[in-house]
């Protein structure tokens, strides 16, 4: 049993958070929804849908499910924290239902809104392997300093200094690739050399 590349690496059966729907408040802020007395919908699938009301200090999500028949409708109250910044303004947060932790995302998930903490999703890229995770690290620099889309860069070019650019950032970037590059370079090195 076994064997180089067998199994699900880091898998568990869990969706990642990239792959949940979410209900943030940063985008809901600036809609206006947090304004007592507002309501809104927000359609998550041809046949799931949220109506969200807002009382003072708490939204109401009520969640019809349609897969089903006869339709379930599922509510949930999610309370609305507000506090003051240092420099001026507020910042909302979410108090997540199951458990109270202040957060600025709620997940949806089996027909249910909770935190990324008490649903324990991982993120797309602790499940990846080292290998791979050095190689996105990589990627992720080239598309910063060449001004390209993520999915025209490999990670092995090293793009000229962007105009405006500090020359200690551009070396502390292209450093930032060329170790990613090294490391990437030893694991695969190391992951194939029992098969030589």
């Amino acid at each position: 049993m076994g064997g180089y590349n067998s199994g699900g690496h880091n898998h568990r059966g869990r969706p990642t958070v990239e792959q949940c729907r979410r209900l943030s408040i940063k985008e809901i802020k600036p809609a206006g929804i947090l304004q007592p007395g507002t309501k809104a919908v927000w359609n998550i699938a041809d046949d799931i849908h949220v109506d969200l009301s807002t009382y003072e200090g708490q939204i109401v999500l009520k969640v019809t499910d349609s897969r089903q028949q006869p339709s379930r409708v599922y509510s949930k109250f999610v309370g609305v924290e507000k506090h003051r910044r240092p420099f001026g303004g507020f910042q909302h947060y979410f108090a997540c239902p199951d458990c109270g932790r202040r957060c600025t995302c709620l997940f949806f998930y089996s027909c249910h809104f909770a935190c990324r903490r008490c649903y324990r999703l991982p993120y797309q890229s602790q499940r990846l392997r080292t290998c791979f995770r050095l190689q996105a690290k990589a990627r992720k620099v080239e598309a910063l300093l060449s001004g390209e889309s993520l999915d025209d860069c490999t990670g092995l070019d090293i793009p000229p200094k962007p105009k405006g650019m500090h020359t200690t950032t551009y070396e502390r970037l292209i450093l930032a690739i060329e170790r990613a590059n090294d490391s990437l370079d030893s694991d695969m090195f190391h992951r194939f050399s029992r098969f030589i």
